[in-house]
């Protein structure tokens, strides 16, 4: 998935193709879209930056350790292993 090959840092731009399609489909159906580019982080939420800073390292951390795991294994139990992976690094 996407988010996977963000973590593991594989080049990719299935982020883009998602933005691209979705903007075909608005202007297919006569929306015109107005895209805002965010600046940086506010200071206000400096705080919940930092979290789910926290956070997201945490998960990628879970997401390789499953990665290794599933090395040991086979079928089906290393396919849920991988999937539990992919979730993670959502």
């Amino acid at each position: 998935s996407c988010a996977t090959d963000l973590a593991t840092g594989r080049p990719t731009d299935r982020y883009v193709n998602f933005v691209l399609h979705r903007l075909r489909m608005l202007r297919s159906n006569g929306v015109t879209p107005l895209i805002v580019a965010d600046s940086g982080a506010s200071m206000m939420k400096s705080d919940t930056a930092q979290s789910r800073s926290a956070a997201k390292k945490e998960k990628r951390t879970l997401g390789f350790t499953l990665i290794k795991e599933s090395e040991s294994l086979r079928g089906i139990a290393k396919s849920e292993k991988l999937r539990e992976a992919d979730t993670a690094f959502r």
